[in-house]
């Protein structure tokens, strides 16, 4: 039987899951639901209502990241759902930040596939909160709804355990002839400051370890560069393939430590329940040997043993009121 997971991040966490890069992953786990590439701001919002006619100009996985995006559908498809892990990255955050449509409704921004409807074409004046231009605006609703995100897993999700995923944002990539570069200088995506990015996410992972039960895959023990063969080109999340084969092993480990930790109770358990079994066998004999004892027992033995009891009584009492006297 699988293991059941969702994600809830980017590709950072979610390619871990793709045969691309994991290709006998299904052996071991089943993603049972993933939302894709979204702030926790706007997951924790309210649905958006849409024209599903304006949700265009992309192909079905982009399309279907913006449906996503707008109807809220992850929350209620993992209470359903009960997975046994949830992968957890904050790349929607980072990367996009959010656009307030309204009061409690928020829609990640992003510049790659929301831009690219009909939908947000017709958004008059889109008020966007980013993290590298709002920061303490975005900090403040990020801390709000990943507290909200907590409570809502806490009851609805008891038994689900959130692995954070912790990266390190990259600005190296090797080109097709071998050659180290540097993505930023590449011209084929937005220059960033990836010190800064990185400053940004570690905030909030830090913000989640200091808080909240989770398990930690740490991916910054060792260095990971991209590649511009990488089925989604070179860029600052997309690494080579060893980090999504070292990502699969330490999820396993704490897949097994868990396990471990598992049959150690249970182990515990029925050395409980195998002491208590004990002790009611013992109560058990000592009881039938008493029945049988009345059982067996002449009726001039019990008529005799039941005269003691009375004599025994009787001394009692008349000791008793001599004392009074």
């Amino acid at each position: 039987m699988s293991v059941k997971v969702a994600v809830m991040g980017s590709c950072v966490s979610r390619d871990v899951f793709n045969t691309q890069f994991n290709r006998n992953y299904k052996w071991f786990y089943e993603c049972v639901a993933t939302q894709f590439q979204s702030s926790v701001i706007s997951l924790m919002s309210n649905p958006v209502e849409y024209n599903p006619e304006k949700i265009d100009n992309l192909e079905p996985h982009p399309a279907w990241t913006v449906r996503t995006e707008l109807t809220k559908e992850f929350l209620p498809l993992i209470k359903d759902k009960n997975p046994d892990y949830l992968l957890l990255d904050f790349f929607g955050d980072v990367f996009f930040g959010v656009i307030k449509l309204g009061e409690s409704k928020y829609i990640t921004n992003n510049r790659w596939k929301v831009w690219k409807t009909t939908f947000y074409k017709e958004i008059e004046d889109p008020f966007t909160i980013e993290v590298n231009l709002q920061h303490e605006l975005f900090m403040e609703l990020w801390k709000e709804n990943i507290d909200k995100f907590f409570d809502f897993l806490k009851k609805n999700c008891p038994n689900t355990q959130v692995v954070l995923v912790r990266n390190e944002i990259t600005d190296k990539y090797k080109s097709k002839a071998g050659e180290l570069k540097t993505i930023s200088n590449s011209g084929t995506v937005m220059k960033i400051d990836t010190t800064l990015y990185q400053s940004y996410w570690d905030k909030m992972n830090e913000y989640v370890v200091s808080r909240y039960n989770t398990k930690v895959l740490d991916m910054c023990e060792k260095e990971y560069i991209s590649y511009e063969e990488h089925p989604w080109k070179q860029y600052y999340v997309h690494y080579t393939l060893d980090f999504y084969e070292d990502l699969f092993n330490k999820l396993q480990l704490v897949f097994l430590d868990d396990m471990q930790c598992e049959y150690e109770k249970l182990k515990e358990n029925s050395l409980k329940e195998k002491r208590y079994i004990n002790e009611l066998e013992k109560r058990n004999k000592k009881l039938i040997k008493k029945i049988n004892f009345f059982n067996n027992e002449p009726v001039i033995h019990a008529i005799k043993r039941y005269l003691l009891k009375v004599d025994s009584i009787n001394s009692l009492n008349n000791k008793l009121k001599s004392r009074k006297n």
